[in-house]
């Protein structure tokens, strides 16, 4: 498919203008993070859309199994997205993270698990500590 990478530069374009959209409501600095990675993501976008124009390429074309694999990550993030506000981030993303990358075919369990507990524990220390910014009440905590 000659359009593969305009499409995809579009899809990436849309996330990050979103998520750039959305840091604006963060406050004491805490959108500069996730401001500046969705710019960064933006540009890479056009300069892969145009990639993608000036020198299209066939490729090897993605069989029914990887579209389906792509789409249901797409759709699990999303679900990530808005599970955030309902679990919390910390939940949310230990479901997430290792439910990703075991779909994706991952099978280093000590791997997926360290990997998830380093990155939900900088995320939420970042978050917290750095930019001040409190993160969702973790659904589980209004059990105790």
């Amino acid at each position: 498919m000659a359009l593969r990478d305009p499409i995809a530069a579009i899809v990436i374009f849309a996330f990050s203008l979103t998520a750039f959209i959305m840091a604006r409501d963060y406050g004491g600095g805490a959108e500069l993070f996730p401001r500046g990675i969705s710019a960064i993501m933006m540009v890479c976008s056009v300069l892969l859309f145009i990639r993608g124009i000036v020198r299209p390429t066939d490729g090897e074309r993605m069989n029914g199994g990887e579209l389906f694999r792509v789409g249901t990550v797409i759709v699990g993030t999303l679900l990530y997205m808005i599970g955030v506000d309902y679990l919390g981030f910390v939940t949310a993303s230990f479901i997430y993270v290792p439910a990703t990358a075991y779909f994706l075919g991952i099978r280093n369990h000590l791997l997926v698990w360290l990997s998830t507990l380093i990155f939900v524990s900088l995320v939420a220390f970042l978050f917290r500590s750095v930019f001040l910014v409190p993160l969702p009440r973790e659904l589980i905590l209004t059990f105790f």
